[in-house]
């Protein structure tokens, strides 16, 4: 059984990070509105890499309409959770 649960635990965080990693190569690529849906997935499954490059995406307006205080949520979300170059982030805009 726990075989089972350990190779559960390490496919989900290889999707988890395939849907950085993807959401990378989109925004690098220029692909914001991709890069946006990826980071989004990574967000909510609970990647601070994720909730950190959506929370930049929405401070700039890459791909979405920009945001200030949803950019703040999600780099306090991944600061929260010990992503320093988001806490960076969230001190400029606090």
């Amino acid at each position: 059984m726990k075989r089972v649960l350990i190779g559960l635990l390490v496919i989900t965080s290889i999707s988890n990070a395939n849907y950085l990693t993807d959401g990378l190569k989109a925004s690098r690529a220029g692909n914001y509105i991709k890069a946006k849906e990826l980071f989004e997935k990574s967000c909510n499954k609970g990647n601070n890499g994720g909730c950190h490059n959506l929370g930049i995406l929405y401070l700039s307006g890459n791909g979405v309409k920009e945001d200030k205080n949803k950019a703040k949520k999600l780099f306090k979300k991944a600061c929260d959770n010990g992503r320093i170059g988001a806490c960076e982030y969230y001190k400029r805009i606090y």
